[in-house]
């Protein structure tokens, strides 16, 4: 993140104005201490700093401070991704310039910042903008939050473990995942448009699936490699929706050994 500036303050013949800018900005950072995890990505399985954390664990200080920091999307670039079975997601990727501006001084800083967002509707430019602000205010005044874009994951515990593969995009929500370097665990389908894309697809339809489309949703959980990951996060994101809308366990049975067929038909 690199950072340019400037001093507006225009020459007189009277004492020019102290500069503050890093002084305050230093002031800030010894105020803001560990922002707590209220966030949480089911389908992944860990807990984020969301970016109102964020904003309003650095709010008052800024303010009190005279600092104000202003947002310029100065570069958007889409791309859509296939889904599986049909549809598309929407992938924004926005060039973010920040402009940090001391009120008392003039003194002024900007810096760039990339955000990305994925949805299948119209909020991927605002998720993409809201990822910039969370990350270039937790860089900024280097606010810990827990989350290591470096860590193995061997400090999760065996439930996260359980997880499939952990993303660096906002398809899932407003989250900060972390980036594993480790090897992908075995049964683990290809990042690229493989089974964790639908999986996290079926993850985010099942809230709002209907009884109507519900046998479609199940089919395409049941496509799954048998014994990965994925296959085990959209079966229970499946369930869940299943008791959400009622079926009973004999035509969720039904589904399973004719998973094309409507439920209820048997019963």
């Amino acid at each position: 993140m690199e950072m340019t500036g400037t001093n507006t303050t225009t020459g007189t013949t009277e004492k020019p104005l102290e500069r503050s800018l890093v002084r305050k900005l230093a002031e800030v950072m010894g105020e803001v201490e560990r922002v707590p995890k209220t966030g949480r990505n089911d389908f992944h399985r860990y807990d984020y700093a969301t970016e109102a954390d964020i904003v309003s664990a650095v709010r008052k200080a800024m303010a009190d401070r005279a600092l104000m920091l202003i947002p310029s999307v100065v570069k958007t670039e889409w791309r859509d991704v296939e889904r599986n079975k049909g549809g598309k997601d929407r992938i924004a990727t926005l060039t973010v310039r920040f402009t940090l501006t001391d009120g008392d001084s003039g003194e002024e800083r900007s810096f760039e910042v990339l955000g990305e967002g994925q949805d299948q509707g119209d909020k991927a430019t605002y998720k993409a903008l809201t990822g910039a602000v969370k990350y270039a205010l937790l860089k900024l005044f280097l606010i810990p939050t827990g989350d290591d874009p470096e860590d193995d994951g061997q400090s999760h515990n065996q439930q996260s473990q359980r997880g499939s593969p952990q993303r660096a995009r906002h398809a899932m929500g407003d989250g900060v995942p972390p980036q594993r370097t480790n090897t992908a665990p075995p049964h683990a389908a290809p990042r690229a448009g493989g089974a964790d894309d639908v999986a996290a697809a079926i993850v985010s339809e099942s809230e709002q699936v209907t009884k109507e489309e519900f046998p479609a949703l199940y089919a395409r959980a049941q496509g799954l490699p048998k014994g990965s990951k994925a296959r085990e996060v959209a079966g229970e994101a499946v369930k869940a929706a299943a008791k959400r809308l009622g079926f009973t366990a004999r035509q969720v049975a039904v589904m399973q050994k004719q998973p094309q067929r409507e439920p209820g038909a048997d019963g």
